[in-house]
């Protein structure tokens, strides 16, 4: 089991849907974790609403327990259930990786995983500093 972590800050991620789509759907996300409540935003790609928006945020409220990641996401303004994230925190604290599935009986379902953004700037040897 990992050590504890604070994930909250950027991410990068994907999700692929399971049995008819190859390639994954790209998206970025804002976690925020608070005595174990996460909540946080995401931004993708819009993959399944006719005549929408290009791109679709969706809000996330779940929690974490030590290794486990779980949380809801709903779109707002789009009428569609909640869709599940079960996750797990890999060793490093760096990745989430796991699956989701809608919390509708038969709907949609699929995985995911989450890379952490470095936003913390380290001295390099020359002394200059770069972003990690």
């Amino acid at each position: 089991m990992p050590q504890s972590f604070n994930i909250s800050g950027p991410w990068g991620g994907r999700y692929w849907y399971n049995d008819f789509v190859e390639e994954p759907v790209p998206f970025s996300a804002w976690l925020s974790v608070a005595d174990g409540a996460l909540t946080g935003t995401t931004l993708e790609p819009n993959t399944f609403l006719f005549n929408g928006p290009e791109e679709l945020d969706a809000e996330l409220q779940g929690g974490v327990h030590g290794a486990l990641v779980q949380f809801d996401k709903v779109y707002p303004g789009v009428e569609q259930p909640a869709v599940w994230y079960d996750g797990l925190l890999s060793e490093s604290g760096n990745r989430i990786f796991g699956s989701w599935v809608f919390r509708k009986p038969g709907e949609l379902s699929g995985r995911f995983e989450m890379t952490r953004i470095m936003t913390k700037t380290r001295a390099t040897a020359g002394g200059s500093a770069r972003a990690r």
